[in-house]
């Protein structure tokens, strides 16, 4: 009885070896076609620079998005960028677009080789119209006729998607960095609720060996950009 036990125990140890030897080279092989697939079969990733065409200089925060789609990113504070863009998309336009500058599309064939491209944005000037200013002997009148003017803001809830960062800096050198997407619940001005705000995505790092100083901040994040807003929160100015 105890050699039929032994010869048993062999039996299903040889079984589950047999097993094991099959399925590791198919999910190895599966792991491999997914990692394939993720590193760049199903997409092309394009990089590149942005910079002032007169000074010459590096511009952060430039919007670069593909035409006809909600597929687009963001310089970083170098002037940097990374686009993926699927090899199902043939021959995309880039809109190239900064505060204070001229509009530019590129179009993905004008990158070389390595799939990289310096761009090059015009600076824009922009005409204001004329603007009369006028002595009121009361501010406080002033201050609330503004007040009861924020009626003609929205009245109606607005979801906003929206692309955070924060940096500390020392010097030129980024010691702290903070990216995230948002998505901005916006309540209408004439509700009492507050704004809302919920993360998409996010990353921060810290390098502390360039916080050679003392740093400190009262309030940060994503939701203290929101009191900006002073017709909304005007506790935070009056």
């Amino acid at each position: 009885m105890k050699n039929y036990s032994i010869i048993y125990r062999k039996g299903v140890f040889t079984y589950l070896l047999l097993i094991a030897i099959i399925i590791i080279p198919t999910f190895s092989s599966f792991a491999q076609e997914n990692q394939n697939t993720e590193t760049g079969q199903n997409f092309t990733e394009y990089n590149g620079i942005v910079k002032d065409s007169h000074s010459n200089k590096t511009l952060g925060f430039v919007n670069i998005n593909i035409l006809g789609s909600n597929i687009g990113t963001v310089t970083n504070i170098e002037g940097e960028f990374l686009l993926k863009v699927s090899n199902s998309l043939k021959d995309v336009t880039l809109k190239v677009s900064h505060l204070g500058y001229k509009e530019k599309n590129v179009s993905i064939s004008s990158f070389d080789e390595n799939n990289s491209i310096v761009i090059t944005l015009e600076p824009d000037t922009i005409e204001l119209s004329t603007v009369n200013i006028r002595l009121f002997k009361d501010p406080r009148n002033l201050v609330k006729a503004m007040l009861t003017s924020k009626g003609n803001y929205t009245k109606d809830k607005t979801l906003m998607t929206a692309f955070y960062r924060e940096t500390i800096k020392n010097r030129n050198t980024n010691a702290m960095l903070s990216e995230a997407v948002v998505e901005i619940h916006k309540q209408p001005y004439t509700s009492s609720v507050n704004d809302r705000i919920n993360l998409i995505k996010s990353r921060k790092s810290v390098n502390y060996t360039k916080l050679d100083t003392l740093a400190f901040k009262l309030q940060g994040g994503p939701f203290s950009a929101l009191y900006t807003d002073l017709v909304k929160y005007r506790e935070f100015i009056f």
